[in-house]
């Protein structure tokens, strides 16, 4: 019923029903000729008010405008029909319909609690702050309210969201149990499998899950903490080590540069040295040598004498030098 023509309606029948007692107390004071005189004034404007309320009462009671975002549910002498009302003008068999406004906008459910459930294995963690958005379907809203009891508080609670980060969280392994891109999707899934399994498929429509905090137990999250220290003290130490390797790389090649380039001079110095000595060798003779042993004397005779069979290597070279250089007459 639109409230504002309808209650127009009940104000002018209450008005000309005023009016009509009020015309009739008057007219038992008047004399028989006035009255008789005035009595198609004292009745007419009364009765023309009344219906005219009755009028706006019934046309109020015909139509029902629904809102966007709601459809209406019909009922007729208290039975439903199954068929909702679109937004807009509707009418209505007056009087003996009510029509009840069904909210299919995006809802919002919030669990503000601590909820603690476990990954794939079974590890501990919790959510905090989870926002569930929701739709009640257009199509289905009658079977809702003909349905569900008190559905606006009760369509989704407490328990069903817990069970379905419970199973959400269950699915997903301890790496990336905390990452909301996944973890999300997956409470999603699991909350939509549960309102279907609740109320048949198409009922409600799980639009989006945000979680504010989501976190592993303390103790876990200490355990973490001294793993990913320890893998940073063995990174350190494999660089370190690494860096010594190729240091004591480095300094093998040097050594080993150091030592070959010492090894290729000695060869080169042996080489000269054996082709000097090749030299050498190849431009002595006997003759070199005995004028090599008389540049050398100083003149004077030696104080040794010895087996007289051994001789002395300077006068024989001077003698055969001699006997080569002059050759005397005989006499």
């Amino acid at each position: 019923m639109n409230f504002a023509l309808g209650t127009i309606g009940v104000l002018a029948i209450i008005g000309g029903i005023v009016l009509l007692i009020s015309n009739i107390y008057s007219r038992h004071r008047r004399s028989r000729a006035e009255q008789y005189a005035g009595k198609g004034h004292t009745i007419v404007a009364p009765i023309l008010t009344m219906v005219a309320g009755v009028a706006m009462l019934v046309i109020s009671s015909s139509f029902v405008i629904v809102p966007s975002g709601f459809t209406g549910v019909k009922t007729v002498f208290g039975l439903i029909d199954e068929t909702p009302l679109p937004k807009g003008f509707n009418p209505i068999a007056p009087f003996v319909t009510d029509v009840q406004l069904v909210n299919n906008k995006y809802q919002i459910f919030t669990e503000n609690d601590q909820v603690w459930s476990e990954s794939s294995e079974q590890t501990s963690i919790y959510a905090q702050g989870t926002e569930i958005t929701y739709q009640i379907n257009a199509n289905k809203s009658a079977w809702v309210f003909a349905n569900v009891n008190d559905y606006e508080n009760t369509l989704l609670t407490k328990r069903i969201v817990d069970d379905a980060i419970k199973t959400g969280t269950r699915a997903i392994d301890t790496l990336h149990v905390t990452a909301r891109d996944i973890v999300c999707p997956s409470i999603k899934a699991a909350l939509q499998e549960t309102v279907d399994s609740l109320y048949g498929p198409g009922v409600l429509t799980i639009h989006n899950v945000a979680i504010a905090d989501m976190d592993f137990e303390p103790e876990y999250n200490d355990a973490i903490r001294e793993r990913q220290t320890a893998i940073v003290e063995q990174e350190k130490q494999a660089i370190l080590n690494e860096t010594r390797i190729e240091q004591a790389k480095a300094e093998a090649e040097a050594a080993r540069a150091k030592a070959q380039g010492t090894a290729d001079a000695e060869l080169i110095e042996a080489e000269a040295k054996a082709e000097a000595n090749k030299i050498i060798a190849e431009s002595v003779t006997p003759s070199t040598q005995r004028q090599d042993v008389i540049n050398k004397w100083d003149g004077k005779m030696p104080a040794y004498l010895g087996d007289a069979s051994l001789g002395f290597g300077i006068l024989d070279a001077m003698n055969e030098s001699e006997d080569t250089a002059y050759s005397y007459p005989a006499e």
